[in-house]
């Protein structure tokens, strides 16, 4: 028997999404699995014998009675072809499937939603193990008549052996985002740094330019990493409604502040804020504008206090370690039937 992969290869965009991937066949590696590579193919949509092609290329060696990890999505615009590639797994005998479900981004549009459309809802019924991001996600799949087995990874590792700045107690905030941030309802005192943009003007407000995720861990020197858009930080979302989001997953900005060694702030109704809690590397803040109040009663001493519980999570996250104790748990279920973790 042997586990499978899927690795995403080639030069990718500045984007988190893609180094999830990357991070989890890492991850998946150091416990056995073995990689099949795929790309961002182009022209796929519209040419059904192209993606059989590559279909039956990529898992020409798999065999009966293995497994086969798949991130969901695979984040191939041609969205028939991840449902091809499951459906062809799927054929083969005594091949188990596992999804590392890493976004659905169905439950981000704003409007009308109805579970019983979701094309990837249906995608995920077919799998024989889903590993979600918490046990949120994993309850609110089960109420949309999701019935697969499934375990939850919790934090999103973030594979990282570079410097990080040693850190030391400031009234400071970090706010690393794709989309541009707003912070005209802001009127702390406490100092905030947005990397990547923001039309703010006020003196605490530095902005920096974006930078690739990987390079930001080299940049945080104290205070806290904000993880959710805390009221009184607006963006521009479109269609998207990532504040309800927030309170289902565990955002990858979570796991590249731990593996940073960064504290974290996190909203009351997120879906990691009873880990964050009970863990103690963070504060529970709804309110960018009560900051100032919460810092106050902050000292070096605390903020000490709190790095060295970070720290272990730092060694954790930055080494793979949720995946993969993750990873172990779902083979001991699929070929043992050990379910201590699944619900």
């Amino acid at each position: 028997m042997t586990n499978w992969v899927l690795r995403l290869e080639g030069e990718q965009p500045s984007d988190n999404r893609y180094l999830a991937v990357q991070n989890l066949s890492t991850s998946a590696s150091n416990v056995g699995f073995r990689e099949i590579n795929y790309i961002l193919y182009d022209d796929l949509a519209n040419n059904s014998t192209r993606r059989a092609e590559i279909i039956e290329g990529l898992f020409s060696q798999v065999k009966p009675g293995d497994i086969v990890l798949l991130p969901f999505p695979l984040y191939i615009l041609a969205m028939n072809f991840q449902k091809e590639c499951i459906d062809f797994l799927k054929k083969m005998k005594n091949v188990k499937l596992i999804a590392f479900v890493l976004d659905l981004h169905t439950w981000l549009y704003k409007g009308d939603y109805n579970p019983k459309t979701d094309f990837l809802l249906e995608q995920l019924r077919t799998f024989d193990l889903l590993i979600v991001p918490t046990k949120k996600f994993a309850g609110r799949l089960k109420k949309e008549g999701v019935s697969t087995p499934m375990l939850s990874f919790d934090f999103l590792d973030f594979i990282y052996n570079g410097p990080i700045k040693t850190k030391n107690w400031k009234q400071k905030i970090y706010i690393a985002s794709g989309r541009a941030i707003s912070l005209k309802n802001y009127h702390g005192k406490t100092d905030i740094v947005v990397i990547g943009s923001s039309n703010s003007t006020r003196e605490n407000i530095t902005v920096l330019p974006h930078r690739k995720a990987i390079e930001l861990p080299q940049i945080f020197d104290g205070g806290f990493g904000a993880v959710d858009l805390i009221n009184n930080v607006t963006t521009n979302t479109n269609n998207y409604d990532w504040d309800s989001y927030s309170a289902y997953t565990s955002p990858s900005k979570l796991s590249l502040y731990l593996a940073s060694g960064l504290p974290v702030l996190v909203r009351s109704d997120s879906a990691v804020k009873e880990l964050v809690e009970r863990a103690g590397i963070g504060l529970i803040v709804d309110d960018l504008n009560d900051i100032d109040r919460v810092f106050e009663k902050l000292n070096e001493n605390d903020y000490q206090k709190i790095l060295k519980k970070v720290a272990t999570y730092q060694r954790a996250v930055s080494t793979g370690y949720f995946a993969q104790r993750a990873l172990l748990e779902g083979v001991a279920f699929l070929t043992l039937g050990i379910n201590d973790s699944i619900s």
